[in-house]
C-alpha cells in the first residue's frame, strides 16, 4: 500500500522534539516543493508536531507526508522504499534507526552528533555526516545524493552489507574480549 508513494523518498524517524531538530527536515523538504519526484515523509510524534504541521501549512509544502507513530512493521514497510533517512538530531546517544534503515538498504545522512555515525556512516560508502548547525551542509550532502541514482543504489547496498556485520555473535564475542583482558 506504500507503493503509491512514488519517486524519491526522503525520511525523518523520531520524536517530534527540540534537539531531533524535524523542522530541519522541513526545511529540506521546502528546498524540494516544486520538485515531483521526492517526497518527504515523517514516522513519529511528540511536542513539536503542531509546529511542524503549522510550517508545512504556511510553506504549502504538498511534498511532505506526516504518519504519526508507526508500529515496526509499517516502520519497516517503509524503510524498504526509502531511499535517504535523514537524522539531524542536535544530540543522539546513538541513533537506533540508523540500524534499522541500514538494515532495510537505506542510505543515511546524519548529523555528526549522533553515536552511530561514527561506526555506521563511511562517508561516499554508505552516506554522509555533516555538522547539525550547518543546514548548507545538509542541503548540499542530500542534494549530491538524491540526484545521482547510481550513487543511492550504491549506498543502499553498502549500507546493508555494513550493517549486516553487526551480529550478535560479534557483539558478544567483543564483550568477553572486554571482560577477559
Amino acid at each position: 500500500k506504500y507503493n503509491l508513494i512514488s519517486g524519491k523518498i526522503g525520511l525523518f524517524v523520531g520524536k517530534f522534539i527540540e534537539r531531533k531538530r524535524p523542522l530541519d527536515f522541513l526545511k529540506l523538504a521546502n528546498y524540494y516543493k516544486k520538485n515531483k519526484d521526492i517526497k518527504f515523509v515523517m514516522i513519529g510524534d511528540g511536542e513539536l508536531m503542531k509546529d511542524c504541521k503549522k510550517f508545512i501549512q504556511i510553506k504549502n509544502l504538498s511534498n511532505v507526508s506526516i504518519l504519526g507513530f508507526c508500529n515496526q512493521k509499517i516502520t519497516r514497510d517503509i524503510y524498504n522504499i526509502t531511499d535517504v533517512l535523514i537524522l539531524p538530531s542536535e544530540y543522539d546517544t546513538w541513533g537506533l534507526v540508523i540500524n534499522e534503515a541500514m538494515s532495510c538498504g537505506v542510505s543515511v545522512i546524519s548529523s555528526t552528533q549522533c553515536g552511530a555515525s561514527y561506526d555506521l556512516i563511511k562517508n561516499k560508502n554508505t552516506g554522509f555526516v555533516y555538522d547539525n548547525k550547518n543546514f548548507k551542509v545538509l542541503l548540499r550532502k542530500f542534494n549530491i545524493l538524491i540526484n545521482d541514482n547510481e550513487k543511492i543504489k550504491k549506498y543502499k547496498k553498502n549500507s546493508k552489507l555494513l550493517i549486516s556485520k553487526f551480529t550478535y555473535s560479534k557483539t558478544i564475542d567483543s564483550i568477553n574480549r572486554i571482560l577477559n583482558k
